[in-house]
């Protein structure tokens, strides 16, 4: 893809942004925990960021004691983390929040001891990851019941790192442009982009009702298109 056809993929992405401003989601408002067992993470101490590309090696299934364990596991990936709740609204929707003012986690990383004083806290918090350029990635988000043709149109690769979402729907995880990615609610129906302000919810956390967020590869993260 040329520099001028890069530029023309995100002046669109901020031009719908632009057309549905109004729909846009630019501002998203410490004892032990009770998840334990068998949960796939990356495995953050042997890959690193280097330029445009995001290099994951492998998805591991390991034996974590704590939900807490991952999240610093995530960190070492240097990816932004931050506590978030998960609540079943009367709707039937799972509404996520975070649990701390995170403005500044739109700009930095947390400290592993801001990451304890959090779980001890909030001791059953899920986590939640900061997208865009703090964490050097935009997450494509696809719910349930989405028009394929309109996924397939916006040429994302199909060979990256995707996980599952308790509703049955996906994350699509690309490596963030550098250029400012907004984060965008409506980019086709159902499909919303998470980038620059935003965040999305990883594995191993869980809904209320136990449904869980799992990653379904181990790809390399790709190119956004």
């Amino acid at each position: 893809m040329t520099n001028s056809q890069k530029e023309q993929l995100i002046d669109g992405f901020n031009d719908i942004t632009a057309a549905h401003q109004s729909a846009a989601s630019a501002e998203l408002q410490k004892t032990k925990p009770e998840s334990t067992g068998q949960t796939k993470i990356i495995n953050t101490r042997e890959i690193q960021t280097t330029g445009n590309s995001s290099v994951v090696n492998t998805i591991l299934s390991m034996t974590r004691n704590t939900i807490r364990d991952a999240a610093h596991a995530y960190l070492d990936r240097n990816w932004t983390i931050i506590p978030a709740k998960l609540t079943l609204e009367k709707d039937g929707k799972v509404s996520k929040k975070p649990l701390v003012p995170w403005r500044q986690f739109q700009e930095r990383l947390p400290t592993h001891d801001e990451i304890d004083g959090w779980f001890k806290r909030w001791p059953n918090c899920q986590i939640g990851l900061v997208t865009g350029s703090v964490s050097g990635i935009i997450v494509i988000d696809v719910d349930v019941g989405h028009i394929p043709e309109d996924l397939k149109a916006l040429d994302i690769p199909k060979k990256t790192l995707k996980a599952k979402t308790p509703s049955g729907g996906m994350h699509i995880f690309l490596t963030h442009p550098g250029e400012k990615i907004k984060t965008l609610t409506g980019l086709r129906p159902k499909i919303d982009v998470r980038g620059d302000g935003g965040f999305c919810v990883v594995s191993p956390s869980t809904y209320p009702d136990g449904r869980k967020y799992e990653w379904k590869n181990d790809r390399r993260i790709a190119k956004a298109p």
